[in-house]
């Protein structure tokens, strides 16, 4: 949709998505989430309120033309993806990621039915800020603000552009050095995020590349290409060494990873059609776990096998169904009008995006990204330049015009605008519940539970499937003594996360102050169930199991606790922690012996 109203407005809110949004803080920030929504979500109704009043500087046409030539995959991916968000148990999860969805496939859209100009500034956008954010990689190294993964996976998404642009602009030495210089910090950073799958992917990314350049035939840069292969074949040399006890990968199974995958498949074969729930796979994967003692995760780290955990055969073979029609239109598009690149700034820059959506697509068969909404929206706007740029010329037809198809269009159009309300309102009330519920976190932290209380309720108004604010006010019941209430509470919020083994523990401590050891048992079963790992669940079990006078049991389970004390990744915070635990565990099975 090629406006002058909102190209500037469009500009700024992706330079925000690709600074800003995809890095830090893990991705998480739903307020970061729903402000782009709402922003995505005004922009798209004003778009389409300028299409019905037929303004001319709206180019209908083209945007009628991809419509048409997309519409039944994307809206058929839109709808099983909402069928799984009706039928899902993880109702927390699965909401935010529809909206994400939505918004992915109005980014899609935009860029694709752009013109020439329009796209090819998107795509500098995306180069730009990316330097930005490779730069910015160097000074921030905690992993709770920039996730190493998700900096992998948004270099090999963006770093072929960044290399193709600071190649085409190497016009005079200035130019030249600059371009050398943001090439060797991309190439650091690759480094910085020890990912051994990222390192493959960017050396056979700079490879295609180099032969690219090679193949442009363009004289007087025949220096700058053979340097840039004794660039990528210095760096391939030294990641073989940085990387050296990486390679064995290739030959040994991991354990965790392998865990992962199985429990993707156990969640498809259980929920065949629909999955678990779009975004759903980190809440339902403790109830599907294949390996007993493996470590949680969020993500499966295969987009295939977590597409089709979370969305079923459904979801997922519609979305695997336009893939295979993007990677068709790429392949046979005119070569003489489509994929030769004139000039870096008038050229259609599908080489590099091409690179970046495969490279993309293969570290996430390893790795996660996908997961994260803010590289999920700018791979599909990539996919929108991909799709846009690769259409024939002889495409370019007046559509019909009879009085049935302008009724049509102005139905599809008026339910796309009432949809994209839709999203804007659920996404500001998403917003303002986080908002509520970080702030009855800050006042249960100062003791004002009063005040606390008043904002949970409030929050619940606002997002009812949130199951934090019910765990947190039975909290706040059980400060005031009301057991019978805060049980209430916690059966609310394990009915909307029910393999959450923090609400299970929960849940048998209210039982426990309420002196039902029985009921409280069941629960830090499941609790041990879905977190092995958390030694607490096993010692609460033991204790639990000597108030019922069920001696063997409590002496198995204080085992288990001395057992699980001595495993690495058991979950007790600092080694002063483990310590005290082992001296209650031994101390507490000695008095059963």
């Amino acid at each position: 949709m090629n406006t002058a109203l909102t190209q500037n407005p469009r500009l700024l809110l992706y330079l925000f998505i690709v600074f800003l949004h995809p890095l830090l803080r893990g991705c998480w920030d739903i307020w970061a989430q729903s402000l782009i929504l709402i922003v995505i979500s005004c922009l798209i109704v004003t778009d389409i309120l300028m299409l019905l009043a037929r303004s001319p500087r709206i180019n209908a046409q083209k945007f009628w033309q991809i419509f048409s030539e997309t519409s039944l995959l994307l809206v058929l991916f839109l709808s099983f993806s909402f069928a799984s968000l009706i039928q899902t148990r993880h109702p927390h999860s699965a909401i935010p990621t529809f909206l994400n969805d939505v918004a992915a496939v109005a980014f899609f859209y935009m860029l694709a039915s752009v013109g020439q100009v329009q796209r090819n500034t998107f795509l500098k956008a995306i180069s730009l800020t990316a330097v930005i954010v490779v730069v910015i990689s160097f000074f921030i190294t905690n992993p709770d603000i920039m996730n190493p993964n998700v900096l992998g996976a948004y270099i090999i998404l963006t770093g072929p552009l960044i290399m193709f642009y600071a190649y085409q602009y190497a016009h005079n030495r200035p130019m030249r050095v600059i371009g050398g210089l943001i090439i060797i910090f991309t190439i650091l950073s690759v480094f910085f995020t020890k990912s051994f799958a990222a390192y493959l992917l960017f050396i056979g990314q700079g490879l295609a590349l180099w032969h690219y350049f090679k193949k442009q035939g363009n004289t007087q840069k025949t220096k700058h290409v053979s340097l840039f292969l004794w660039v990528m074949i210095i760096v391939a040399l030294a990641g073989a060494w940085f990387f050296r006890h990486d390679w064995i990968r290739f030959f040994i199974k991991e354990t965790d990873r392998w865990g992962w995958w199985l429990t993707a498949l156990s969640m498809w074969k259980n929920n065949l059609f629909f999955g678990v729930g779009p975004g759903a796979f980190g809440e339902a994967y403790p109830g599907y776990r294949v390996i007993e003692w493996g470590v949680n995760t969020l993500y499966a780290h295969n987009f295939v096998l977590e597409i089709l955990a979370e969305r079923g055969l459904l979801g997922a073979g519609v979305l695997i169904g336009f893939f295979i029609c993007l990677w068709k239109r790429a392949r046979v598009q005119n070569p003489q009008k489509s994929s030769v690149i004139q000039t870096a700034d008038t050229g259609l820059v599908l080489f590099p995006v091409k690179l970046g959506l495969i490279g993309f697509c293969l570290y996430n068969l390893m790795h996660v990204g996908f997961s994260f909404p803010s590289l999920w929206w700018i791979f599909w706007a990539m996919t929108g330049c991909l799709w846009g740029a690769a259409r024939h010329e002889g495409e370019n037809t007046p559509p019909t015009q009879n009085k049935t198809r302008t009724m049509l269009r102005i139905f599809l159009l008026s339910m796309g605008m009432l949809i994209m309300s839709a999203v804007g309102i659920c996404s500001y009330r998403l917003m303002t519940a986080d908002q509520f519920l970080s702030r009855s976190r800050t006042a249960i932290e100062r003791q004002n539970i009063v005040l606390a209380e008043t904002l949970l309720k409030q929050g619940i108004h606002f997002n009812p499937k949130e199951p934090e604010f019910y765990s947190l006010l039975a909290a706040v019941n059980g400060l005031h003594g009301r057991w019978e209430e805060a049980q209430q509470n916690m059966a609310q919020g394990i009915a909307l996360s029910p393999y959450s083994a923090r609400f299970q523990r929960e849940a048998g401590e209210v039982f426990l102050r309420r002196g039902q050891p029985a009921q409280a048992l069941r629960h830090y079963q499941k609790a041990a169930q879905y977190l092995p790992l958390n030694v607490f669940s096993w010692l609460r079990k033991a204790q639990i199991h000597a108030i019922l006078n069920e001696k063997h049991k409590a002496v198995e389970n204080y085992q288990k606790v001395l057992w699980l004390l001595d495993h690495p990744y058991v979950l007790v915070g600092k080694e002063q922690d483990r310590q005290a635990l082992k001296k209650i565990a031994q101390r507490e099975l000695s008095l059963l012996k």
